[in-house]
């Protein structure tokens, strides 16, 4: 097609279905700006073959902890729960608050005293419309963190592909067996309890630079008929790389530029059938 000139661009990309009201999509020479939200954040191919990427890393909530250099030490993953999930925030009062830190608290304060001086008086709408505008809705899609250069981006230790032929994460099974024994999932069947899925937090993956969210709507599967779950997470004895499927696709719209040799994501943003 590229040859015989029938596409504008060397350039595809994917949009999965997010249920049974939403289309999916395959463009062809090109991609759909209103089926993704914010910017396309490009990552560069390190192998063509495959369209590979570099990976970083995983974490799981806002631990400081990288599962995937803990995976490799075999003491240090098997440290107790509550020290693999210790947060990166310090709550010791002999550890200095960094500047930014003071500055956003402090900011947060007069909002918050403004706030109250207005509902006091009966309310404000110019002051509640400049608020709306400074302070907007919470967006619940998937997040996406730019990180500093490390290195490992030109010379990555493991790596990912997109796969849409794929429902699952597919990773080295050390890896997977620390998720799942955060996440109470059996390693080998995936199987898991449904009575606490509110109370897991989303995992962060780093390829080509940025760490891109995965929610737990998103890697926990739910069967609401026979009122099971499982988990999407699994081991992978022979792969080579990761493989990111549909369970991290359906969030993110994904274009592949065969000219340039590299995939761009966004978080995905469908519209709804109306029947």
């Amino acid at each position: 097609m590229i040859e015989e000139a029938l596409v504008d661009e060397p350039v595809f990309a994917f949009a999965l279905s997010q249920g049974h009201r939403s289309f999916g999509e395959l463009l062809l020479g090109g991609y759909n700006e209103m089926h993704y939200k914010g910017e396309l954040r490009w990552m560069r191919v390190i192998r063509a073959k495959y369209w590979q990427v570099s990976m970083e890393g995983l974490w799981y909530g806002d631990s400081k902890f990288n599962l995937l250099s803990l995976s490799k030490d075999t003491d240090l993953g098997n440290l107790p729960l509550d020290i693999l999930l210790s947060s990166n925030k310090t709550t010791d009062p002999h550890v200095p608050i960094p500047t930014w830190q003071r500055n956003r608290e402090a900011e947060a304060s007069e909002r918050s005293r403004i706030k109250a001086k207005t509902r006091a008086k009966g309310g404000d709408d110019e002051m509640d419309l400049e608020e709306k505008r400074k302070h907007p809705p919470t967006d619940k899609s998937p997040k996406i963190k730019k990180l500093l250069p490390t290195g490992t981006e030109q010379n990555p230790e493991t790596s990912a592909i997109m796969d849409t032929g794929t429902s699952f994460l597919l990773g080295d099974p050390n890896t997977i067996q620390l998720i799942s024994r955060i996440i109470g999932a059996d390693f080998r069947t995936g199987d898991m309890s449904c009575a606490h899925l509110q109370e897991l937090k989303s995992v962060w993956i780093s390829l080509g630079g940025f760490k891109f969210e995965i929610a737990p709507e998103h890697y926990v599967y739910r069967d609401h008929e026979k009122k099971t779950c499982s988990s999407a997470w699994v081991p992978s004895y022979d792969s080579p790389f990761w493989v990111l499927g549909d369970s991290f696709l359906r969030a993110y719209y994904a274009v592949f530029d065969m000219k340039d040799k590299k995939v761009g994501l966004a978080p995905i943003n469908m519209p709804l059938r109306h029947f």
